[in-house]
């Protein structure tokens, strides 16, 4: 029997790409991503921006949704060159295409529907690999099925020239380290702050990120 939206999401079942677009579909905006995230993400740039020592030229973001991360990395870097954005929704992608079709200061932005758990060929050759001085990941790679998860890890490695940024709230320790195998070394520490029940506190304020859990972690290649 198939299972419904709402059972999938609770069991973290496989995620294909119909899923996503019907969440997208029936809701805005699900995860109140567009108001609530902004503090949030800015806080964790601030974090990891004293151990990056050189200039952001080309990001790219993997499960970007509405791109939600672009604003926040480029009030702490500074405006990139190029900013591409990755998700597995055709239906959020246009949305984030029509949000930044003014954004300054940006001499190139692309997105790209696919699966970042893809064969190389479909996913890293076509994205560029070590292109991106900067690579980050928040809330995506716990929807990436258990057997196919080394492989987006490859490839999330695959695509930075430089740096990694990742921040995956759900049980982050099952994520923890795995840029160490393959040519990365931790750095900074791990940004955490959290209350009793797992939520993000934003950074100076007493306002609580609806996310259960977040520990964000910095690599750089080695």
């Amino acid at each position: 029997m198939k299972k419904t939206l709402e059972e999938q999401f609770k069991t973290r079942d496989n995620f294909p790409q119909e899923v996503f677009d019907e969440l997208y579909t029936r809701v805005d905006d699900p995860w109140g991503l567009r108001e609530k995230m902004y503090p949030y993400l800015k806080t964790v740039f601030e974090w990891a921006r004293p151990s990056i020592h050189l200039p952001i030229f080309r990001y790219i973001d993997i499960g970007c949704g509405y791109g939600q991360a672009f604003q926040p990395m480029a009030d702490v870097f500074g405006y990139p060159r190029k900013v591409v954005g990755v998700d597995i929704s055709s239906v959020v992608l246009e949305r984030a295409r029509n949000r930044f079709t003014q954004w300054p200061g940006i001499s190139m932005m692309e997105f790209f529907e696919m699966k970042i758990q893809d064969p190389p060929g479909q996913t890293t050759w076509r994205l560029g690999p070590l292109s991106y001085d900067l690579v980050t990941s928040f809330n995506t790679l716990y929807y990436v099925p258990r057997k196919e998860r080394e492989q987006a890890y490859e490839n999330v490695c695959e695509l930075s020239r430089k740096y990694i940024l990742l921040a995956d709230g759900y049980k982050t320790k099952r994520f923890r380290g795995f840029p160490e195998r393959y040519g990365f070394k931790q750095i900074g520490g791990t940004f955490c702050q959290s209350n009793e029940k797992g939520n993000i506190k934003y950074k100076g304020t007493d306002e609580y990120a609806p996310i259960e859990v977040f520990n964000a972690n910095l690599y750089e290649r080695k």
